[in-house]
């Protein structure tokens, strides 16, 4: 169990300075293990981020970029003369985009695939 200690100095109503001493001790919450990663489970872990960002993309392109709108227009190709459009691929699977704008983009295009009339 650990303990943390405040001092605390305030005055009071008769103009006198005082000072307490506060100790807390409810039981605090570790964040870091103090174990690190092995090359083999790093590398583990890196295989899986990555297969995680191929099925994001695979999925994104899966899904008809007219229905992209507004919001995702830069990772749109526009081929006014053929009337189409098309998923920017190489924006899309560049390893610089964020993981979590892909997710995110993911996950709103999906929901507008399903509103979608088939």
């Amino acid at each position: 169990m650990s303990q943390s200690f405040e001092n605390m100095t305030y005055t009071g109503r008769d103009g006198i300075s005082r000072q307490s001493t506060n100790l807390d001790y409810t039981e605090k919450t570790k964040v870091a293990t103090a174990t690190r990663l092995t090359p083999e489970e790093l590398a583990q872990l890196l295989e899986g981020q990555e297969s995680f960002r191929r099925s994001l993309i695979e999925r994104v392109l899966a899904i008809p970029a007219s229905l992209a709108g507004s919001v995702y227009e830069p990772f749109i190709n526009r081929f006014p003369e053929e009337r189409k459009l098309e998923w920017n691929a190489a924006m899309i699977a560049d390893p610089g985009m964020p993981l979590d704008l892909l997710r995110n983009m993911v996950t709103i295009l999906e929901n507008r695939y399903e509103q979608f009339p088939k």
